[in-house]
């Protein structure tokens, strides 16, 4: 802790001679045949080898603190750092290299959390935030069942001409503990719930119901509605979407049932009913796409007809010109494969540009608003009031 601030003020060269005092107090600060490596930056880690007892990895990482605290003396400069320590077991909390340093940087963020200058063990900030989860999970079902769960839209612009051609219905969640109110930050609480399984049928009974009044104004206007992994795993679903679409007298076209990139990487048996929905003339979006690997060989088996690109993987790639190119190169290959491209979290007029440049069909995002109520999107369909500006 601190390096950054004796990087930027005495320059690189400092800094790089605090990092190989660093790792020399941290050799001298472990047993013989512990292993000491830099992962990078100013982070490194420590592999204490044949321990098993907690309170010798507290005294260890207790000796770390102090050592690396102590003042150091570079290129004729006082300097003083603390340390931060985040720590993961085998096999109590992973089985693999991969999973013991993911954790154990969880713990890190934690430990830095409080305060910094101690440590975390992942073991334990996993149990309270468990802890934390089934608290909300509890708040969740009620929210369900008391309905105080809103359904919004979210306006789909065709980025050639600039008008609305669709909406991407959601479902929003007021709870102040959660990092976004809307559905895809919390629906994994549900999953193999009851409760999954009542959001989800309600969502597609709101997207049905609201299309139903909409094609007074627009015919041609499209839903997009999430299918969540309770609703797609109950058994005959196509024999389901029939009687409900029926129900409202909406016709297959004229919805897009989308199915995240993660649920279909997850789960073999998705690919069976996403070939069994397409036989019945149902519309099928690929969603989240770029968050989860994309497999090349299972999308050839699928007959699709949109992919949704994922606004955080978005964000992280579009902001240099290699991660365009990918980003670029995406949309290519879709359109090749006669998909319609949508891009997810669109801020700016300059972002819409630069996407209907690549090649992409739609975009939804707070360059034209941020999800609507029902009746705020129905007066947009009927004005078409949002333009590509």
């Amino acid at each position: 802790d601190g390096f950054k601030g004796v990087n930027d003020s005495l320059g690189h060269q400092a800094g790089d001679e605090l990092l190989r005092n660093v790792s020399a107090r941290l050799i001298s600060a472990v047993r013989e045949g512990d292993i000491v490596s830099r992962l990078g930056g100013d982070e490194f880690v420590v592999l204490l080898a044949d321990v098993s007892e907690k309170e010798l990895i507290e005294a260890v990482s207790q000796r770390i603190i102090q050592e690396v605290s102590r003042p150091y003396w570079v290129n004729s400069n006082d300097v003083e750092i603390s340390t931060s320590i985040g720590i993961s077991r085998y096999p109590l909390d992973g089985k693999t290299s991969a999973e013991l340093v993911e954790y154990a940087d969880q713990a890190l963020y934690v430990s830095k959390d409080s305060g910094r200058h101690t440590y975390r063990f992942y073991h334990e900030i996993n149990l309270q935030a468990t802890s934390e989860k089934h608290v909300l999970v509890n708040r969740l079902y009620s929210a369900v069942e008391n309905g105080t769960i809103e359904t919004v839209f979210e306006p789909q612009i065709d980025l050639n001409s600039g008008v609305i051609v669709g909406a991407s219905i959601t479902a929003k969640w007021n709870e102040p503990e959660i990092d976004s109110p809307y559905l895809a930050s919390w629906i994994d609480m549900l999953n193999g719930s009851q409760a999954g399984y009542t959001v989800g049928a309600w969502l597609l009974d709101s997207g049905l119901y609201y299309l139903q009044q909409w094609q007074k104004y627009n015919d041609a206007m499209i839903v997009s509605i999430p299918v969540v992994d309770a609703l797609w795993q109950q058994k005959d679903l196509v024999t389901f979407f029939n009687e409900r679409f029926a129900a409202y007298e909406v016709t297959a076209s004229q919805v897009q049932l989308e199915f995240s990139m993660q649920a279909l990487n997850n789960n073999e048996e998705l690919l069976e009913v996403l070939n069994s929905l397409t036989a019945s003339g149902y519309q099928i979006t690929l969603s989240e796409v770029g968050k989860s690997p994309l497999d090349l060989a299972l999308l050839a088996q699928l007959n699709l007809q949109e992919l949704k690109l994922n606004r955080d993987w978005l964000q992280s790639t579009m902001v240099n010109k290699k991660g365009q190119k990918w980003v670029q190169a995406l949309i290519q290959m879709a359109k090749s494969l006669d998909l319609c491209v949508i891009a997810t979290g669109v801020e700016t007029v300059e972002q819409a540009k630069l996407y209907q440049k690549m090649g992409c069909s739609m975009a939804q995002g707070e360059n034209w608003s941020k999800p609507m109520n029902p009746q705020e999107i129905q007066q947009a369909i009927q004005q078409q009031l949002i333009v590509i500006g």
